[in-house]
This record gives C-alpha cells, sequence and structure tokens, in this order.
C-alpha cells in the first residue's frame, strides 16, 4: 500500500485524484479496494506467513466475519460486523486450556 494515500477515508493511487480500484498484495495484507474503498475478503499475515487475520469489507467498513489466529495458526477470536460496527456475539478464545473460551455480546445502544 506504499503506493497509495489515505484522504478523507478513501484511497488513492500517490499522485492521482482518482479513487483507486484494484488488488494489493503486499506479503502482510492482500485484499481488494473499490472506488478507493476496501472490498471483498482482506487477510493480513504474521512475517513468518501464517494468516493473523481474515476480515470481509464492504465500502470500506468491516461487514461480515472477521476471525483473527494466534501465530502459532490456533484461533485468537472470531465475531460478526454489521456496517462497521461489532454484531452480535464474539469469541476470544485463549490458548491455555486453563482460562477456555471466552463469550463477548455485543448489544446494541440507542
Amino acid at each position: 500500500m506504499d503506493d497509495l494515500v489515505q484522504r478523507e477515508g478513501i484511497y488513492y493511487k500517490k499522485f492521482t485524484d482518482i479513487p483507486f480500484t484494484g488488488e494489493i498484495d503486499e506479503g502482510l495484507e492482500t485484499g481488494k479496494f473499490k472506488n478507493g474503498k476496501q472490498e471483498g475478503m482482506w487477510v493480513g499475515y504474521w512475517e513468518i506467513g501464517k494468516v493473523m487475520w481474515k476480515a470481509e469489507f464492504t465500502q470500506g467498513e468491516e461487514d461480515g466475519s472477521w476471525v483473527s489466529y494466534h501465530s502459532n495458526g490456533a484461533l485468537f477470536n472470531k465475531g460478526e460486523y454489521q456496517n462497521g460496527k461489532r454484531e452480535g456475539v464474539g469469541y476470544f478464545i485463549l490458548q491455555m486450556a486453563l482460562f477456555g473460551v471466552m463469550r463477548l455480546e455485543h448489544t446494541k445502544t440507542v
């Protein structure tokens, strides 16, 4: 993403005023942009090459499932987003069996 700049929430190719549309694959992060905003599945990686996180985006906001992993590949947490906000129940899975699974519930505020 070194060739992109962000202005007011929109990504542009450097030295242009046209919102970027295309794919990036820069080793530690892969994904697509549409009209300057993140779109579809994005994946982040640990430096050792294993998946660190996966998240779905719609028009630049997290929207759908997300999941993250420890560097050893074990599941760390997962949940859902809707329009950029956490939705429903999220889970943190701690590596030590002593602690087990922690359930976090996200509620809407009015």
